[in-house]
């Protein structure tokens, strides 16, 4: 059963910032594995959120019920997990 998903003003705006065949790249993996049901996200140490890895890139998402999530932001790895 597929999550459903709701995309952040923030990774909306993230997603603007990169070039654009990047962007429709992460777009699409992020719906196909969850259409597929192989959207495996794996909790962040230290933090209540998740991740899900797309090439260099961690999209980060919080959980708002059992089966809802808010995509709330995403980096390049190694900017990914500086505070």
């Amino acid at each position: 059963m597929p999550y459903l998903l709701t995309w952040s003003d923030e990774i909306k705006s993230n997603l603007a910032k990169l070039e654009k065949s990047m962007a429709q790249r992460i777009i699409h993996k992020v719906s196909w594995a969850n259409e597929n049901g192989r959207l495996l996200l794996e909790k962040v140490e230290g933090s209540n959120d998740y991740k899900y890895r797309v090439g260099k890139y961690r999209i980060f998402f919080a959980k708002i019920e059992i089966n809802h999530y808010l995509i709330t932001h995403l980096d390049h790895r190694r900017n990914a997990y500086k505070k």
